[in-house]
């Protein structure tokens, strides 16, 4: 698989945008299991705590345009699987956090939360990239 780039990410969206639609930025994140499941799992056996760990894991293609806000779950090979829009003014609450490693941005959608980690390394200036869609939801910046 090629690296991933900002304009691959903008690629793979590209058909699901509206009519004149502008990509202003975007992230590629990843949700995971709580390490209260996967902890007991690697600790009866390493096996089964893999397992679950990969099952469990959401890949997401997140982006901000100029009319919306739209996370793309994905499969690890960026296969289109579900949605979630958000418009302006009606934007649920969220959080963002930036540590060294991850950025995180924490989404209290009434329809259930969402909690992506954007990695450094994903791509290039993923978790910045992460942290302006972030402020687009109005979200507080958390230490």
């Amino acid at each position: 698989m090629a690296k991933l780039t900002s304009e691959k990410l903008v690629e793979i969206m590209q058909p699901y945008l509206e009519p004149g639609e502008q990509v202003i930025s975007c992230a590629y994140g990843m949700q995971q299991p709580s390490w209260g499941l996967i902890i007991p799992l690697m600790i009866v056996a390493i096996v089964p705590g893999a397992i679950t760990q990969a099952l469990l894991t959401k890949y997401y293609m997140a982006a901000l345009t100029n009319r919306r806000i739209l996370f793309f779950n994905c499969t690890s090979g960026r296969k289109i699987k579900e949605i979630i829009e958000y418009r302006p003014g009606a934007l649920p609450p969220a959080n963002i956090s930036k540590g060294a490693i991850f950025a995180v941005l924490k989404v209290e959608d009434p329809r259930g939360p969402l909690r992506v980690k954007f990695h450094r390394s994903a791509i290039a200036n993923n978790r910045e990239q992460a942290v302006v869609i972030g402020n687009a939801f109005g979200a507080k910046l958390a230490a």
